[in-house]
């Protein structure tokens, strides 16, 4: 992989992102492809093994009984699952518009009351946002490079504001990063390109990480993304 100033190769899917944002998936997923489809993000959950969890509170006793189960440094049985599991442990149906707060029972999933455990003893770690777990990334990728006459040919793009891309902590950015992406701030929150096969004038497919722990491939039936009417579906849950 290499480092392009050129960001020209993301103009049309600028042009297809709602700006300014809706509220939908549009803000991040480009509109005017015949097929959509979610990826959900792996969840990893954890109990230990032959003992129970102690229990939450930030009173004195709780913090002595989470100090005293460290202190005994138990075997933890940890278990990758999907979000179906995830809603098969708490009660709930997975669906392909499922949010990760409903599916856990949940208005604030995110950081409020701790880690959600299910009748059985398991711990949820929350869904990965913007990021797909590389064996789901390679699987999706095999699919997609099927419909494409240039697999070996794509672009790849990471939002410009992202501060370990341009550089955190004193370090400098990325030998060879571009001057757009050296110009980047936090404010702009848009994409410089995207990952697409570099096909002149047809752009087949593309990925997006969306807001809602997922990823959504979408794909063209033709050779013009606005060709055919939407549809979407769920995919690996």
């Amino acid at each position: 992989m290499e480092w392009t100033a050129d960001v020209a190769a993301g103009d049309w899917l600028r042009a297809r992102i709602d700006d300014p944002w809706r509220g939908t998936m549009h803000d991040v997923v480009p509109r005017g492809f015949a097929a959509y489809a979610r990826v959900f993000h792996p969840v990893f959950r954890e109990r230990p093994v032959g003992r129970e969890w102690p229990a939450g509170g930030e009173d004195a006793a709780a913090r002595a009984a989470w100090q005293a189960f460290n202190d005994d440094a138990p075997e933890i049985d940890t278990e990758r699952v999907t979000w179906a599991d995830t809603a098969s442990a708490f009660g709930t149906t997975m669906h392909p518009r499922a949010q990760w707060g409903r599916l856990i029972g949940r208005d604030e999933p995110y950081g409020n009351g701790g880690a959600p455990r299910d009748a059985a003893g398991w711990r949820y770690d929350e869904p990965n946002q913007g990021q797909l777990a590389p064996d789901d990334l390679a699987a999706l990728a095999r699919v997609l490079a099927a419909h494409t006459t240039t697999p070996d040919a794509g672009g790849i793009a990471v939002w410009e504001g992202w501060g370990d891309l341009v550089g955190a902590k004193n370090f400098p950015p990325p030998e060879g990063c571009s001057a757009a992406c050296r110009a980047g701030t936090p404010s702009t929150r848009r994409p410089t390109s995207a990952t697409r096969p570099s096909m002149p004038g047809i752009n087949r497919w593309c990925i997006a990480h969306s807001k809602t722990c997922s990823t959504i491939p979408s794909a063209s039936r033709s050779g013009d993304p606005a060709s055919s009417p939407t549809r979407s579906r769920a995919a690996r849950g």
